[in-house]
C-alpha cells in the first residue's frame, strides 16, 4: 500500500483519510469501529500530556528546559508557512495549535524536546489533519521516522548522504569530481536540510 502510494499519490480530497494510516496512527487493516477506539484512547492521552505539562513544575531543571523550548517554538511557529491559507494572520488559531502540539511533543518525548525543522515538518500534518490530537498522533509517527529522532551513534544523516554521494557519481560525475576538490565538497553540506526535511522547504505545495 505504502509503495503503491509513494508512486501513484492519493487524491487530495482524501488525504486526511489516508495520511493516519501512513503515520502509523492506523493499523492498515483496522476497521471503522476500531480506529474510532484507537482514536479516543489517543485522545485522552493527548489529553494527560498536556495536562502533565501544565502542571506545576518545582524542578528547576525542567523548568528551563520548557522555558528554552518554549522560545524556540514560539520563533519557529510565527515563521512557518505564514503564506499559507491555514497559518496566515496574526491572530490566527491555528498558530496556537502548532505551538501546542509542539511543545506537548517536547513533554511526551523529552530527550528530542524541539529542535529547529520540526515545525516544518508539522505543519503540512496540520493543514491536511485539522485536528489536534489526530494531528500530534501523526506527528509522532512521522517522527519516529526521521533523523530527528536517531542518536549520534545512529549515523542516520551519513548513510542518506552516502546514497546521495553514490547518485551524484553516477547521475552528475562532472559534479561529482568537482566536490571531490573541494576540502569539505564531499561532506554536501547543502543537502544536509533536503534530507532532514524531507524536501520541504525546496519543493512547493501543490
Amino acid at each position: 500500500m505504502r509503495k503503491t502510494i509513494f508512486f501513484a499519490g492519493i487524491d487530495p480530497s482524501i488525504a486526511y483519510e489516508v495520511w493516519p494510516f501512513l503515520l502509523h496512527l492506523y493499523p492498515f487493516d483496522s476497521t471503522f469501529e476500531q480506529r474510532e477506539q484507537i482514536r479516543h484512547n489517543k485522545y485522552l492521552h493527548y489529553q494527560k500530556i498536556r495536562a502533565r505539562r501544565e502542571a506545576p513544575i518545582n524542578d528547576p531543571e525542567q523548568l528551563q528546559f520548557f522555558h528554552d523550548v518554549e522560545a524556540i517554538i514560539e520563533k519557529d511557529v510565527v515563521r512557518t508557512d505564514r503564506s499559507h491559507p491555514y497559518f496566515k494572520g496574526d491572530d490566527n488559531p491555528n498558530l496556537r495549535i502548532m505551538k501546542e502540539i509542539l511543545m506537548n511533543y517536547a513533554a511526551y518525548c523529552p530527550t528530542m524536546g524541539y529542535n529547529q525543522g520540526m515545525s516544518d515538518l508539522l505543519a503540512p500534518i496540520l493543514t491536511i489533519i485539522q485536528n489536534e490530537s489526530d494531528a500530534f498522533w501523526c506527528f509522532v509517527g512521522l517522527m519516529n521516522r526521521t533523523i530527528f529522532i536517531s542518536t549520534p551513534t545512529d549515523d542516520v544523516m551519513e548513510k542518506q548522504l552516502r546514497y546521495l554521494r553514490k547518485l551524484l557519481l553516477l547521475m552528475l560525475p562532472s559534479f561529482y569530481e568537482h566536490c571531490v576538490k573541494l576540502s569539505d565538497g564531499l561532506d554536501l553540506l547543502f543537502a544536509h536540510r533536503w534530507i532532514l526535511l524531507y524536501f520541504k522547504r525546496e519543493f512547493p505545495e501543490r
